[in-house]
């Protein structure tokens, strides 16, 4: 921990593995970024409960992010840099994303599609959650919702979630 007032701070590597931490466990996180924050969630062992928390907590509809390279396996277009954005149906929400994000359930699930690819400009937090599951050993795949600051500051005090900085 870096020190500083006599109080320690939490570096950003710190920061960053708590929250890597906390999408192993199946917690959300808040990630900050230029233009907004997002809460987000892994998407690997996600249940319906866990889609549904990310909604509730952002009071706004999940998207599941994917990387070009998984989008591009399905066989998705890609409409935004990084990642891609899809919005979860409303039925069997829990088995549809399994089969969407683990490429080893390809042959079990081989007409998944097809899928539409929001697209509008994503958070650039959005690719930052991504990288978060990449970096907690998670496959790369999110489901996340923006958050305006104040429903940002309020559901990281009062849900107690980790909170990291969208970096490189």
């Amino acid at each position: 921990a870096v020190q500083g007032a006599g109080v320690a701070a939490v570096t950003l590597l710190e920061s960053v593995e708590r929250a890597a931490h906390d999408l192993r466990r199946g917690l959300a996180v808040i990630v900050d970024g230029d233009d907004g924050s997002v809460i987000a969630a892994a998407a690997e062992g996600a249940d319906a409960l866990r889609i549904a928390r990310v909604g509730d907590l952002a009071a706004a509809s999940p998207d599941i992010l994917l990387t070009h390279a998984r989008a591009t396996t399905l066989k998705m277009r890609l409409y935004t840099p990084e990642i891609v954005a899809i919005e979860p149906p409303p039925d069997d929400r829990a088995r549809w994303l399994a089969a969407l994000i683990d490429p080893t359930s390809d042959m079990a699930h081989p007409l998944g599609g097809p899928y539409q690819a929001k697209r509008t400009t994503l958070p650039s937090a959005y690719a930052a959650s991504v990288n978060l599951a990449k970096r907690a050993g998670l496959l790369p795949a999110t489901i996340a919702a923006p958050l305006d600051a104040a429903r940002a500051n309020l559901v990281a005090r009062e849900d107690r979630l980790e909170r990291v900085a969208a970096v490189d």
